[in-house]
């Protein structure tokens, strides 16, 4: 539940930054908002595009290593039937 109010929450900063962009007297703050909703969106992809160049690492690859530093074995990150009995 919180984790959707955190997205509607991201969704209304965008919006509501794009209706301030409209008024002139606070265009500052509109430009701000609208700003910070793109932030994690190219944080994410900066670091996407980092890890692939320099460690050449996928999406995939680095979720399996976040599941793996929880995981008690590394075949629970793995879909069922992936590694032959």
């Amino acid at each position: 539940m919180s984790l959707a109010l955190v997205f509607l929450g991201w969704f209304f900063m965008f919006f509501y930054g794009v209706v301030l962009l409209r008024t002139s007297k606070k265009r500052k703050t509109g430009m701000m908002l609208v700003t910070l909703f793109f932030a994690p969106i190219t944080l994410l992809l900066m670091f996407s595009l980092f890890s692939w160049i320099f460690f050449d690492l996928s999406l995939i690859d680095i979720n399996r290593i976040g599941c793996g530093l929880n995981a008690n074995h590394y075949s629970e990150c793995y879909p069922e039937g992936y590694f032959p009995k």
